[in-house]
């Protein structure tokens, strides 16, 4: 592991080519992925006409979407110009190593600073726990896709009468045994193994 100090940007760059989760949400109410407007028509899971880069908040307590205009304000417009530039060139190459596999990267997210005057990915990338992926077997224009990511957990959340504040619920150790399985299927998808007395 190399560790670095460096300056985190004070957003959180997420890219998505897939109209799930939050973004599929917005879209259904207002027409728009993180104020972005999208074509009218699109079905849930649908491919986007491009890529979107739709950053969030960062060190608040829920991530928080903003739209590209309230990002640029915060980072700056050159920093926000080459950080699209070097978020979209890391989903294209996480998406091409996840089709070799037979994945798709519906979206994910991606955390950058600067060190030394040079920007650097300074987060975890292209996890289960910060991406948003799919069996392309199991992937169709309509519904969600099971995915390999925590949303079993999240929908689970989503079933509880809780307000998202602090304390959290005690968590159904069912539910993250059911989470660790499908980390380690995909675990195993791309590395061909798992963990020694993980599974």
């Amino acid at each position: 592991m190399v560790v670095e100090r460096a300056e985190p940007d004070p957003i959180e760059w997420v890219v998505r080519e897939y109209l799930d989760g939050s973004g599929w949400r917005e879209y259904v109410k207002q027409g728009t992925v993180c104020s972005i407007p999208v074509p009218p028509g699109l079905e849930r899971a649908a491919r986007l006409p491009e890529r979107l880069v739709t950053p969030t908040t960062k060190h608040e307590d829920h991530d928080r979407p903003l739209s590209p205009e309230e990002a640029e304000a915060m980072v700056g417009p050159e920093r926000w110009e080459e950080g699209k530039r070097s978020c979209l060139a890391l989903f294209e190459r996480g998406s091409e190593e996840l089709r070799g596999h037979d994945l798709i990267l519906a979206d994910t997210k991606f955390e950058l600073g600067r060190r030394n005057g040079r920007t650097i990915l300074i987060d975890e990338a292209l996890t289960p726990d910060s991406s948003r992926m799919w069996a392309r077997a199991d992937y169709s224009v309509g519904a969600s896709p099971p995915s390999y990511d925590k949303q079993i957990l999240r929908n689970w959340l989503e079933t509880l009468d809780w307000n998202m504040e602090y304390p959290p619920p005690t968590l159904d150790g069912e539910v993250l045994e059911r989470v660790a399985q499908r980390y380690l299927e995909v675990c195993e998808m791309l590395t061909g193994g798992v963990p020694e007395g993980a599974a």
